[in-house]
């Protein structure tokens, strides 16, 4: 189950952990911290139990869960506004299809000389172009402003004020 699998994750980067720590090296293997470190370094030895584990991994199955739904919500509703037959839709479109093929020009070739001839290349698009989609970025922060996925928030009184 997902349970064990995550669980199992767990205790294998606590067990590498507690190695780290005994050779009085804070990454002994190089690797990046990532956030599971940050949830097993709040952890003194003398706290860690199969309940402090369990409690890690409904964390962690969380941030997953919670960004893929988001995530997938934002992209949803970005191209369902785009979708929309209205001038400031087309006019996104557009712009959305300049901003891309300047961001990905590296990973696309051309065998016609037009936008619908371009094919893909084995090459992965480069930070630096990723860091061209500033309206892309732009519509789909728009969409998870206008759709969020926690739509309300709703508080309740617990007691009358004197």
């Amino acid at each position: 189950t997902l349970n064990n699998y995550v669980l199992g994750l767990i205790e294998t980067r606590w067990a590498l952990r507690q190695r780290e720590a005994a050779g009085g090296v804070d990454n002994i293997s190089g690797r990046r911290q990532d956030v599971l470190d940050q949830c097993l370094g709040a952890i003194a030895p003398e706290d860690w139990s199969k309940s402090a584990a369990e409690q890690i991994r409904d964390e962690v199955k969380t941030f997953i869960l919670a960004g893929h739904e988001t995530s997938a919500s934002m992209l949803a509703w970005s191209l369902y506004e785009l979708t929309i037959p209205t001038a400031a839709a087309t006019s996104h479109r557009e712009q959305l299809q300049k901003e891309a093929l300047l961001a990905f020009k590296d990973c696309l070739t051309d065998s016609n000389g037009s936008s619908s001839s371009l094919r893909i290349t084995s090459m992965p698009p480069r930070l630096a172009g990723l860091q061209q989609l500033q309206f892309s970025e732009a519509c789909l922060r728009e969409s998870l402003r206008k759709y969020s996925v926690v739509p309300t928030v709703v508080r309740v009184c617990s007691r009358r004020s004197p």
